[in-house]
């Protein structure tokens, strides 16, 4: 292994580590509800593509129900979306 395959690696988790406390508390933010800037600036989109595909955000689906709802997000791009 030679002194390039260091150097990326070292970048890596540099980049990695970095991105993580931010990342964390993102996600924290999430789960507990908060409202962010993020949230300002992504929620439209958010809010179409849920209007899209016809899914209420307030209410509990069962898988069948998010297959179902999600597959024109699939037929366009079948990674971004799991059900």
């Amino acid at each position: 292994m030679n002194s390039s395959i260091y150097f990326q690696l070292a970048l890596f988790l540099i980049v990695l580590f970095a991105c993580a406390w931010p990342l964390g508390g993102y996600i924290n933010d999430v789960m507990s509800g908060e409202s962010k800037t993020i949230n300002r600036l992504f929620g439209p989109a958010e809010r179409l593509l849920y209007r899209v595909c016809g899914v209420d955000p307030n209410s509990e689906m069962s898988w069948k129900q998010q297959t179902t709802k999600l597959s024109p997000v699939k037929s366009v791009n079948p990674t971004c979306a799991r059900s």
